[in-house]
Formats: C-alpha cells, structure tokens, sequence
C-alpha cells in the first residue's frame, strides 16, 4: 500500500516569489537547471528508498 511517511519523498526547493509563473516559459531554462539540481541531489534517498529492492511480481485482480 502506499500509506506512510516512508513512501513520500517530497523534493519542494524554496524560490523567491514570482520567480516562475505556472503558465508563463520566461525563466524555464534556469526552472530546468534547478530540476536538474535538485533531482541530482535527491538521488541516493530516492535510490535507498525506492529503488533498492525488486517491486513484487504483478498480479492481475481479474
């Protein structure tokens, strides 16, 4: 199940206000740069918590 403090990562840099505008691309290139920044940093907890086991075989409910 996906309940549990365990199976949510959240990754929420803090930027100044109005620095982006959900629909505007003025300032994509530097909201892609932090992405990438911040996806680079979050990595190792994201591979120890998620991706350090095999998931279970799936099993239709049908």
């Amino acid at each position: 199940m996906f309940l549990g403090h365990e199976k949510i990562l959240r990754i929420s840099p803090p930027v100044s206000k109005g620095r982006f505008a959900l629909d505007s691309a003025k300032g994509i290139d530097q909201l892609e740069a932090l992405g990438r920044f911040e996806a680079r940093k979050g990595l190792p907890e994201l591979t120890k918590r998620f991706f350090g086991t095999p998931a279970p075989a799936f099993v239709p409910a049908n």
